[in-house]
C-alpha cells in the first residue's frame, strides 16, 4: 500500500477544491442524505472561507502517487464548533474523497495518516464534528476510532462533536 502525501494547498487549488465540494455534496444528494447542500451552488460567502482557509494554511490536497484523490481542512482550534479549548488537539474539517475513489478505503487512509502525524507531533487529540443527520458518517468516524463527546447545535445544523486520543504521555 502506498503512502499518501499531503501537500498544502495554494490559491490556485481554489477551483479544485470547490470542485471536491461540490462533487461530494452532489453524491450525497444522490444517496438521499441531506448534507452540504450548500455546497451545490457555491456563492462568493463559500468561494471567501475557502480563500481565506487557504491563505491560513489549513486546506491539504491529498495524494496518492501522482493522482490526486481528495482533501482537508485541519485547525488549531474550532472555537465555532468547539469552543475555547485548553487542550492540546487538532479539528479536522471537510475530508473528501474524490467519489470517483469510492470503495478504496482512502478515507480511513486518510485518518489513519493524519492520526499519525497528530501522535509524531505530540498532539494529544483528534477531533472532528459530523452532521447528526447523518447515521451512516456518524457510525463511519465511530468505526474509525472517533468517540462522541458532545453535541453541537448549529443554525443549519445539529452537529456530533468526536474525538480520537491520539497522544498522551504517561
Amino acid at each position: 500500500m502506498t503512502l499518501l502525501t499531503f501537500t498544502k494547498a495554494k490559491s490556485d487549488d481554489l477551483n479544485t477544491i470547490l470542485d471536491l465540494f461540490k462533487g461530494a455534496a452532489q453524491a450525497m444528494k444522490d444517496k438521499q442524505i441531506d448534507h452540504w447542500r450548500h455546497w451545490l451552488e457555491i456563492d462568493e460567502s463559500r468561494i471567501g472561507q475557502v480563500k481565506t482557509s487557504i491563505d491560513n494554511g489549513e486546506f491539504f490536497l491529498v495524494y496518492e502517487e501522482d493522482t490526486h484523490i481528495g482533501m482537508f481542512k485541519i485547525m488549531d482550534a474550532d472555537p465555532e464548533y468547539w469552543g475555547e479549548r485548553s487542550e492540546v488537539a487538532r479539528y479536522v474539517h471537510a475530508l473528501v474523497v474524490n467519489p470517483r475513489f469510492k470503495g478504496r478505503n482512502l478515507g480511513e487512509r486518510i485518518l489513519d495518516q493524519i492520526s499519525s502525524d497528530l501522535k509524531a507531533k505530540h498532539i494529544d487529540l483528534f477531533r472532528l464534528d459530523c452532521n447528526a443527520n447523518n447515521p451512516w458518517l456518524c457510525q463511519y468516524y465511530e468505526n474509525n476510532g472517533f468517540v462522541k463527546v458532545g453535541v453541537k447545535e448549529m443554525p443549519w445544523s445539529t452537529n456530533n462533536l468526536y474525538e480520537k486520543v491520539i497522544f498522551r504521555e504517561v
